[in-house]
């Protein structure tokens, strides 16, 4: 017939052209195309059969060896979208595929299209002595090395020789005769050799590798001369000012020599001279105080592995004056945006505050002043889908002299994240809460007065907390901040302590025979049942989370200075005491003790 068409020759084509490929996903694209352009002359069973061999292709490979040595599947999706759904599918391809490409093993010619059959049947099929396939696919992914003829196919060169290993190692390792494991390192040798006389020492890390994990196949002498090689690579991104390469070939280096001799001296020698690494990429980078300042934090690490506290010391300090220098010189860079709210709203706001007695009495009860940390959590989801950057880049927090911390984990990554959008909302709301507090304050609508009235409910609990709190009141009524945010801040740990208490928790550990008091953060976890997420999220955003105001970090290290004292400093702390009271029923039993007779409900809306 005229428009019959040839599928083995068409794939007999894609196999020839496939040796020129930089990747193997453009044997993908190939197929695609013949798909596309012959979709209306391919019969279903030939469509079939190229839809089978595209999605073959179109899978990503992967080995142990570019996974940290982690056992992976070897094939897996291209994509995974929003919804979860993933492409390919590896494990939807039917019974019926593994029978065709079965077939195809024995037709083609291409050692790069053989062991991808090959390997796919010893991963995904069930046919009878599959263990077959894996020995055939080991033979030519070591043919498929040669086959590749386009010189910067190096990726999948490297790959065929990883796969090659990982299988031989799976099949040979545990058993005497080992003539694949031997096959392949040999392969490396002559690898290795052709990559060190074509001046490309990069590619020479993962060849590497496999020496370390094929050690006994390789010669004392060999490994000598392997060190050698990597002691001028070394040398070379050194001077060339390509630190992370010298530093991935120190790794390597350390684990050659352990093949020689693993001791202490071998590793922190190692370690000494990728912190040396770190110091030297820190000062070549010096014009960015805060790239300056990664790079020395990684140093530091390196030298705390060694246990050298006097250098952990030098370079801590050489921290804190790059990153006095990058606030000094503005490398922070502020997003803002500006949000336009109609004035009869605003005052709508404002009033709902009342006066008088009722102004403490709002503060504790109205969500619009309340920032809610569930809502932040909706708004990192939404997030996730509008701003996908912020889920590539990772978060680091400065203080005023040096980094505070950052998230390391996924987990940590996700509420850092939710924190940062919890931080908007808390900043508005106290900004909005202290511009109508002092208004009314000046207005003369509330008094200190009426916020002494309504925290006599702390007396119940402890009379001396109470006072100390009212002195407090007065300082901010004085504006007085600094020592009203002295005094409120100290006095609402004391509160909390007392409040955990009442609700028969301990708030002391024994220690060497006696007994000292739980730090903030265990009381504030520890009243985490007796409160909503968001209240604990709130008073641990104000008081001890260094994300946040940290105001209890800050009061009890003396680093809260006059500068830094400010009217919504006192009202972020009056707010969570105002939340506090307003939400809690407080009631005394005839008894001498208050601590064993103060009976305690908690509003469920708290």
């Amino acid at each position: 017939m005229e428009n019959e068409i040839n599928v083995e020759e068409l794939i007999a084509n894609i196999e020839d052209a496939s040796s020129d490929y930089k990747y193997d996903h453009q044997i993908a694209d190939a197929f695609r195309k013949i798909i596309e352009d012959n979709k209306e002359k391919l019969t279903d069973e030939q469509h079939k059969y190229l839809q089978w061999e595209f999605l073959l292709f179109r899978l990503m490979t992967k080995n142990r060896f570019n996974n940290d040595m982690i056992k992976t599947p070897r094939f897996v999706p291209m994509a995974t979208f929003t919804d979860g759904s993933i492409f390919p599918d590896p494990d939807t391809f039917p019974k019926e595929s593994f029978e065709y490409f079965s077939r195809r093993t024995k037709k083609t010619k291409s050692p790069i299209f053989k062991s991808r059959y090959l390997d796919f049947l010893w991963e995904k099929s069930d046919l009878e002595n599959k263990h077959l396939f894996a020995i055939e696919a080991i033979e030519e992914y070591l043919k498929a090395i040669d086959a590749y003829e386009n010189e910067d196919a190096i990726i999948e060169k490297l790959d065929c020789m990883q796969r090659a290993a990982e299988l031989a190692l799976i099949l040979e390792n545990s058993l005497d005769e080992k003539p694949n494991i031997l096959k392949v390192s040999d392969k490396v040798k002559e690898m290795i050799t052709a990559t060190r006389e074509s001046g490309k020492h990069r590619w020479l890390l993962e060849q590497f590798e496999l020496v370390i994990a094929l050690s006994d196949f390789f010669s004392r002498e060999e490994i000598e001369e392997y060190i050698g090689l990597v002691e001028t690579i070394v040398k070379k991104y050194h001077a060339d000012g390509n630190f992370h390469l010298q530093r991935s070939f120190l790794d390597i280096k350390g684990n050659l020599a352990t093949l020689l001799e693993d001791n202490k001296d071998t590793k922190n020698k190692i370690l000494e001279e990728i912190g040396q690494s770190y110091i030297d990429e820190a000062e070549a980078k010096s014009g960015s105080g805060l790239v300056k300042v990664h790079f020395l934090e990684e140093a530091i690490k390196q030298y705390e592995k060694l246990g050298d506290s006097s250098k952990v010391r030098q370079l801590i300090q050489e921290v804190k004056v790059s990153t006095k220098a990058a606030i000094e010189n503005n490398e922070f860079k502020e997003i803002s945006t500006s949000v336009k709210i109609d004035p009869k709203d605003i005052e709508k706001m404002k009033e709902s505050l009342g006066t008088g007695k009722a102004v403490p009495i709002k503060m504790g009860t109205l969500a619009t002043f309340f920032p809610n940390w569930n809502h932040a959590v909706e708004m990192t989801e939404n997030f996730k889908k509008k701003f996908v950057y912020q889920q590539i880049f990772s978060t680091v927090h400065y203080g005023e002299h040096y980094p505070l911390g950052r998230p390391l984990t996924p987990e940590e990554e996700e509420e850092d994240r939710i924190m940062h959008n919890f931080k908007i909302e808390a900043e508005l709301a106290l900004r909005w809460l202290t511009g109508f507090l002092t208004e009314l304050i000046e207005e003369e609508k509330v008094t200190c007065a009426d916020f002494e009235d309504f925290v006599k409910l702390i007396e119940i609990i402890d009379k001396d907390t109470y006072e100390t709190v009212i002195e407090g009141i007065k300082a901010f009524f004085a504006k007085d901040y600094l020592k009203a945010t002295y005094i409120l801040t100290l006095q609402l740990e004391d509160f909390l302590r007392r409040l955990l208490e009442v609700f028969g928790e301990q708030t002391t550990v024994v220690e060497r025979g006696g007994f000292r008091e739980k730090t903030l953060g265990s009381i504030i976890t520890e009243l985490k049942p007796y409160i909503t997420e968001p209240v604990y999220r709130y008073i641990d955003w104000i008081m001890r989370d260094y994300r946040g105001l940290n105001l209890r970090n800050n009061v009890a290290h003396g680093f809260l200075k006059q500068k830094n004292a400010s009217v919504t400093t006192v009202v972020a702390v009056l707010h969570i005491f105002c939340l506090l009271i307003a939400n809690t029923k407080l009631t005394m039993k005839d008894s001498p003790s208050k601590e064993e007779n103060t009976e305690v409900e908690k509003d469920e809306n708290l």
